[in-house]
């Protein structure tokens, strides 16, 4: 049977997202980093590069500026993706399975976000006329 898109979700920091499918994939035939609206669309995807972490995982990589949030669509779009072939000798005896669908998941939050922890610090000689360094 053909791969499934199962999940889509924010890393811990929010600078990529992780696709998932259900079964280890051929990869589409797709090596290194592509345009990710040309495998998983969602917005901003032209902005973003995809690259196969696992042969079932896909992440994301988002510029500064990402609109993407929680809540809107992944859809895999490349038409290419198929079960992971077992006859490394001849792949190509493969290329007759059926390929993914077009589906779409909702992009989850993270598991765990990251947590930004603020820290201020100031020179004692920068502080403020008037204040008693103890305070700073």
């Amino acid at each position: 049977t053909a791969p499934v898109l199962t999940s889509a979700k924010f890393s811990g920091t929010g600078g990529q997202l992780l696709v998932a499918f259900d079964k280890d994939t051929d990869f589409g035939w797709l090596e290194g980093e592509v345009p990710c609206d040309e495998l998983v669309d969602f917005p901003g995807a032209a902005d973003a590069y995809c690259e196969w972490q696992t042969a079932s995982g896909i992440v994301a990589t988002l510029e500064n500026g990402a609109t993407v949030l929680p809540g809107d669509a992944a859809t895999l779009v490349w038409e290419e993706v198929r079960a992971a072939c077992p006859y490394e000798d001849d792949p190509w005896y493969c290329e007759c399975w059926p390929a993914a669908a077009a589906n779409s998941v909702t992009i989850a939050p993270p598991d765990e976000p990251l947590i930004p922890e603020v820290v201020v610090e100031a020179a004692v000689s920068e502080q403020l006329p008037g204040l008693d360094a103890e305070l700073i």
